[in-house]
């Protein structure tokens, strides 16, 4: 029988190359509260975290939290005006490569549906070819604000499974291999919750990656040539 594929990505530090840009927008507001956190010292801490599940932990905050992620947007919106939205190294590419061979694919992302949105719409020109994200997703994807429980809990993509096992019938065949592309600990931690493998970008504590359904790729490069030679065998 053969082995079928579906992919869920993660959107930022993933796809495109964002983490920095929301690191720097929630530095600087927390900087307002007179928290001096770098936004280095943010993306270690707090990847793939949506920005309102720890940010009241850390301020002392008893206003709207709308206004205060509406805040940080603006900020954001100033640094993309200023610095552009980038792809990930060889990731365009690779979700051009799994389109073309009908493999399901989906994003489930921390951030708001607006920012999932725009960073989709975005157009790069990589080799003289233009790509958008999408051109590809279209309306395949979710945000953790759409589910009770934000990543690291596994809420996100048990529901992007199910909403791409409606969409693909196949896919409620058992012989289906359910794998997550991103690139931090909450990730990690929500995909194997969920049951699936997970493939992520980055450096990561050995006890967190001693797992058979954890694989962690260093480049984008090696990541990608890995997924091909997966689709390889499953033929």
């Amino acid at each position: 029988m053969t082995r079928r594929l579906a992919i869920i990505f993660d959107l930022d530090g993933t796809l495109v190359d964002t983490e920095t840009i929301h690191a720097e927008a929630e530095s600087k507001l927390l900087n307002d509260f007179g928290i001096k956190i770098t936004p280095k010292e943010i993306t270690r801490k707090y990847a793939g975290i949506p920005t309102e599940s720890y940010i009241e932990k850390i301020v002392n905050y008893n206003g709207s939290l709308d206004k205060l992620i509406s805040k940080k947007n603006q900020i954001m919106h100033d640094i993309v005006c200023e610095k552009g939205i980038h792809p990930i190294h060889g990731m365009p590419e690779l979700v051009s490569y799994l389109s073309s061979l009908s493999i399901p694919i989906f994003v489930a992302s921390s951030s708001s549906l607006e920012w999932i949105q725009k960073c989709l719409d975005t157009s790069f020109q990589i080799n003289g070819k233009n790509y958008s994200y999408g051109y590809y997703f279209k309306l395949n994807f979710i945000s953790c604000s759409e589910v009770k429980n934000p990543k690291p809990a596994p809420d996100v993509f048990l529901e992007g499974k199910k909403r791409m096992k409606k969409q693909y019938s196949f896919l409620n065949d058992i012989n289906v291999e359910w794998i997550v592309v991103g690139d931090s600990l909450a990730d990690m931690e929500g995909a194997l919750n969920a049951k699936m493998k997970v493939f992520i970008l980055g450096k990561f504590e050995d006890k967190l990656i001693k797992n058979d359904n954890a694989t962690v790729f260093s480049t984008p490069e090696k990541l990608s040539a890995y997924i091909k030679s997966i689709i390889k065998d499953a033929k």
